[in-house]
């Protein structure tokens, strides 16, 4: 079975060119897709793809451009949508789930596995030949399922988070994608170019951040800029931003973790 163990940022061109974001993930997923030997047009029995995604316009418009993309390329393709309700159930531990300082969540429920074997029971039993995940929910929710099956993510933030935990996890290395990150040199580039004073930078992360984080600090090393990261969270924001606060950072880089950012405190 092939291994796939690593996220891929959008290419230079498409991340610096105002782009509708569905249509730069279909060019992206496009050119990822074919680089999976698992994946031959050719093997009549060997060709189905599935197309896993949560109730939302821009996966649902995606996915259908994927689908059509695919099934001119002569794959069967068949679309799973993750119910709202089950969403909620799967987010049940992530809503109340550890805090920074403690250690990583364990497996979803066997009664949250036997949800979701339900649902995806068509979709085994039509033994696809690869799985493209739309966002962090069904990334997780698929490759729990199908762990011998090669998972392609896409439109997911914080790429080399979301495989340290499916790794960690689910013990599972067959996912890999394309992150909706900018590269990290590029986000310290552009920084620098704002503020090119700054030689200090303050950063909010949690336990599902902390792989982006440090690939952020490498790349402003790199520059002769420090990133300070503080371990955060939704309950204990106020802490954190007084540590932020006493670091006395030249500017703040914030990144997308919904263990630490809601509608409140991003304001």
């Amino acid at each position: 079975m092939t291994q796939l163990q690593r996220p891929v940022y959008l290419p230079r061109g498409l991340s610096r060119t105002v782009f509708p974001a569905c249509w730069a993930v279909i060019v992206a997923a496009s050119l990822a897709l074919p680089r999976l030997p698992a994946v031959r047009a050719a093997d009549s029995e060997q060709n189905l793809i599935g197309i896993v995604a949560i109730p939302n316009q821009t996966y649902k418009n995606l996915s259908e451009a994927m689908i059509a993309k695919l099934e001119k390329k002569q794959y069967k393709c068949q679309y799973v949508e993750i119910p709202r309700n089950i969403i909620e159930q799967l987010a049940l531990k992530e809503e109340g789930g550890p805090r920074a300082d403690s250690a990583p969540e364990t497996p979803a429920s066997e009664q949250n596995v036997i949800v979701l074997q339900n649902l995806f029971k068509p979709l085994l039993e039509a033994r696809p030949t690869l799985i493209v995940a739309l966002g962090d929910t069904a990334t997780c929710a698929t490759a729990q399922i199908f762990p011998q099956i090669p998972v392609v993510f896409c439109m997911v933030p914080n790429g080399f988070d979301l495989l340290a935990r499916v790794q960690s996890e689910l013990k599972t290395s067959n996912v890999a994608g394309l992150t909706s990150d900018i590269v990290p040199a590029d986000q310290i580039a552009w920084i620098a170019k704002i503020h090119p004073q700054g030689r200090r930078i303050g950063l909010l992360c949690s336990e599902r951040t902390r792989q982006t984080a440090v690939s952020l600090k490498s790349a402003a090393q790199a520059r002769g800029i420090t990133i300070s990261t503080i371990e955060a969270s939704k309950d204990r924001f106020p802490e954190a931003m007084e540590a932020l606060s006493q670091d006395a950072p030249d500017s703040v880089l914030m990144i997308a973790d919904s263990q630490i950012y809601n509608a409140a405190n991003v304001r």
